[in-house]
């Protein structure tokens, strides 16, 4: 029994002074060294042995924690598959593994925990990195633009000129896999240079183009963001959420414009257009007067400062009437010349307008009915002339036209514009009674008595 328990001891003992050379001789065979030669070769060979190099760099990192070289090799694997695949989603999701392990390589480069000697080679594989990453963010970007320069002038262009539903269809799905197409090209240009800014804007432009202005405006604001400095990029962003009907927000990055460009008259209107549709009329009068002073040549910021002035004389005139009302005749008088005085100075703004442009139809109308209003009606019969020469079908710019010739008492002369007006709505029966009256005085009896038939056909429908 003692033999027994001697050689149970002797075995135990062997067994202990065994394991500390076992386990030596197990390091040695997994040293990084060792392992990073092996995945080195493995990687190189011809063909490669990927899957080996792989599994040969995880030892590595999982047995002695950060290492440059294995970061190194393992981002080289997946920039070898992603060079490999076809599959764009495939190949973003290989792009962004890569990155992980070369951002991994930059940062164990810069720690000053990590041996000094596995660090040595760091400045060769930083310098291959970026040469690979230039690369591949150049393809990628180079992609993605070529795509979003054919959204319009090929897909748009196909879905036009299909011939029938089906080949429509067809070119509408194109046109939709090639937006998708382009912002992954643009995404994955980002996953290997995060902080290129053209990339974010190509995003912006790409769901532009797609009317998906919630998405467009993200990226415009993440590219302006990169470039704080930089005009065009908050211009983008203020675009978008126009495009959206987002005016308070519009206003806030045409703003950051403004702190850039002060003087661009351009901006200022965009702001004065973005309160008028917040009904903010003020600030919209105050930044259209910026626009002026920035450029005095502004058709667009008269006329919007005319049509100012006219909002505010239809308060002026609800306060006569309610003056009327309570028979205050000197609270009625105070806010007429204060109503008279907001009609003067929007006939003013909109005849500037007109000066820089003749045909504006928004000033020309305002201008004519304002005109009307304060008695002019000289100056409304030249605005509804011309109104008439530019919309010849609305009847609506020859009866102006023939009142104001009315009122100026030249009744021979209102009859064409009144038969102008009955031509084009022949069952107007308020123009026709116009024509009876202008018919009998000017002794047109026969005129006059069709024109009375023509009221009573209508009046019997």
């Amino acid at each position: 029994m003692m033999k027994y328990f001697r050689y149970l001891t002797v075995l135990f003992l062997l067994t202990a002074l065994a394991l500390p050379a076992m386990a030596q001789r197990k390091e040695a065979v997994k040293s990084e060294g060792a392992l990073l030669s092996s995945a080195r070769i493995a990687l190189y060979a011809n063909p490669p042995r990927i899957e080996e190099a792989l599994e040969l760099c995880n030892q590595v990192l999982s047995l002695h924690g950060p290492h440059p070289e294995a970061y190194y090799y393992k981002g080289n694997i997946f920039s070898e598959y992603a060079s490999r695949e076809y599959d764009l989603r495939k190949k973003i999701d290989f792009l962004d593994t890569m990155s992980v392990y070369y951002d991994s390589l930059f940062e164990s480069c810069g720690d000053n925990d990590i041996k000094k000697k596995w660090k040595k080679n760091c400045s060769e594989f930083i310098k291959r990195v970026d040469s690979i990453k230039a690369y591949y963010w150049r393809e990628n970007y180079n992609n993605a633009v070529q795509i979003l320069g054919n959204l319009d002038e090929k897909y748009q262009t196909d879905i036009d000129n299909a011939v029938d539903e089906t080949s429509k269809e067809a070119a509408i799905a194109a046109r939709a896999a090639a937006v998708d197409s382009s912002a992954m090209y643009f995404r994955s240009a980002i996953l290997v240079i995060p902080d290129s800014s053209q990339c974010y804007e190509g995003l912006g432009l790409v769901f532009d183009r797609n009317d998906q202005f919630d998405s467009s405006a993200v990226w415009f604001i993440e590219a302006s963001k990169m470039k704080p400095g930089e005009a065009n990029m908050a211009m983008n962003a203020a675009y978008a959420f126009i495009q959206n009907r987002d005016w308070q927000n519009a206003v806030t990055w045409f703003n950051k414009v403004v702190e850039l460009i002060p003087d661009d008259a351009t901006t200022m209107m965009n702001i004065a257009a973005c309160y008028n549709n917040l009904q903010n009329y003020d600030s919209a009068y105050s930044y259209n007067m910026m626009a002026l002073k920035a450029n005095p040549n502004d058709a667009v910021a008269f006329i919007d400062i005319g049509k100012y002035w006219l909002v505010k004389s239809r308060d002026f005139s609800d306060s006569v009437k309610y003056y009327q009302d309570l028979a205050d005749g000197k609270g009625a008088e105070r806010n007429i010349k204060m109503r008279d005085n907001m009609f003067d100075s929007s006939s003013v703004y909109f005849k500037k307008g007109l000066d820089l442009d003749a045909e504006n139809m928004d000033a020309l109308t305002n201008f004519g009915i304002i005109s009307m209003i304060r008695g002019k009606y000289d100056d409304a019969l030249g605005v509804f002339e011309k109104l008439a020469e530019i919309e010849p079908f609305r009847k609506e710019h020859w009866i102006d036209m023939g009142d104001c010739l009315i009122q100026l008492q030249r009744f021979d002369e209102a009859l064409t514009p009144f038969e102008k007006a009955a031509e084009i709505d022949p069952s107007d029966v308020k123009v026709w009674t116009v024509l009876v009256d202008l018919y009998t005085s000017a002794g047109k009896e026969t005129e006059a008595k069709e024109a009375r038939d023509k009221i009573a056909e209508l009046e019997n429908l």
